[in-house]
């Protein structure tokens, strides 16, 4: 009888973290529990990069395969248009060309100024203060404006 009792309890006592604790990696019930909180506190934010970002690139490819007026329902051509794009429109490959084209130049151009400035800004040379404020300033100045703002909305007697 106390065999039995002393494996009935050890069924009952858990070894580790239980399944879903092994899927989001804890290694104890209190790290599966905050890991848990953690993703339902993700979800809002997860649920708008779908909605809000998956939903318009579906649509959009949605669209891509149908002839599509604002006024009216698409009408369903499949890969119709992508043919066209690619055999028959002189424009899209002449667009596609100017597209690698700035982009070809564009970022590495960026990339570069974007290094040199950051090198400028860290020397020790005469003005650097100055380039620093006025690279800084229309960063902060929102930052400075909504806290205070804040401060006078909070307030007890004036907010």
């Amino acid at each position: 009888m106390a065999v039995a009792a002393e494996q009935s309890s050890a069924l009952n006592r858990r070894q580790g973290p239980s399944l879903l604790g092994r899927m989001v990696g804890a290694k104890t019930n209190f790290q599966t529990r905050r890991a848990i909180w953690g993703y339902i506190f993700a979800i809002p934010w997860i649920l708008g990069l779908i909605i809000f970002w998956g939903g318009p690139i579906l649509a959009s490819l949605y669209f891509s395969f149908t002839n599509y007026e604002v006024i009216g329902s698409p009408n369903w051509v499949g890969v119709d248009n992508y043919v066209r794009a690619f055999t028959h429109d002189d424009l899209f490959w002449q667009s596609l060309g100017r597209t690698f084209a700035f982009t070809g130049a564009y970022v590495p151009l960026t990339i570069f100024g974007a290094l040199i400035l950051a090198v400028v800004l860290n020397q020790k040379l005469i003005g650097t203060n100055i380039y620093r404020s006025v690279f800084f300033v229309p960063h902060l100045v929102p930052a400075v404006a909504l806290a205070v703002v804040w401060i006078y909305l909070l307030q007890p007697r004036l907010g």
